[in-house]
């Protein structure tokens, strides 16, 4: 693929880009139990009841929006004729899904912190387990992707080239 030296440490970058994020949510929300052990913050008891149902309709409609930019962008993609954009385009949708989901956790975690209620922090894990489930993966981009062979076969020596750098 000629177009691959003008993105060596594509799939590297898109690998640190998804486990910074996954990081950074997970250090935040062992942060917020540390804290919340501690008993640093009190709580309203008149807010508490409606968090319970905010924290699942906010983790819900994150994934729910996140996919359905994510599927709409899709096509626009899928047509273009060159691999070096179309990935440019997909690591750029990729990004916007995972901040969307990663905006719904964050603020998960930091309801939790705030309240205290065990219970949201299985929203968060829920959350946080949705993050990992879209990990980029080679076979499920050239699938998104609808990646010729011969686009795969281009796709495969411009990631062995990725890794050799």
């Amino acid at each position: 693929m000629s177009a691959a030296t003008n993105h060596t440490g594509y799939f590297k970058s898109l690998m640190i880009l998804f486990f910074a994020l996954l990081a950074g949510q997970i250090v935040f929300f062992l942060l917020a139990v540390i804290l919340r052990s501690m008993n640093y913050l009190s709580v309203d008891l008149h807010t508490v009841e409606m968090v319970v149902y905010i924290i699942p309709a906010i983790i819900i409609l994150t994934v729910i929006f996140s996919s359905r930019i994510f599927h709409n962008k899709l096509p626009a993609i899928t047509a273009k004729q060159n691999l070096a954009e179309k990935l440019r385009d997909y690591r750029n949708i990729y990004i916007i899904r995972y901040a969307i989901i990663e905006g719904g956790t964050l603020f998960s975690i930091t309801l939790y912190l705030i309240t205290g209620i065990s219970l949201l922090a299985v929203f968060v894990v829920i959350g946080i387990g949705i993050f990992i489930f879209l990990k980029p993966h080679k076979e499920k981009m050239i699938r998104q992707l609808q990646l010729s062979s011969q686009e795969a076969a281009a796709l495969d020596e411009f990631l062995e080239t990725d890794e050799t750098d």
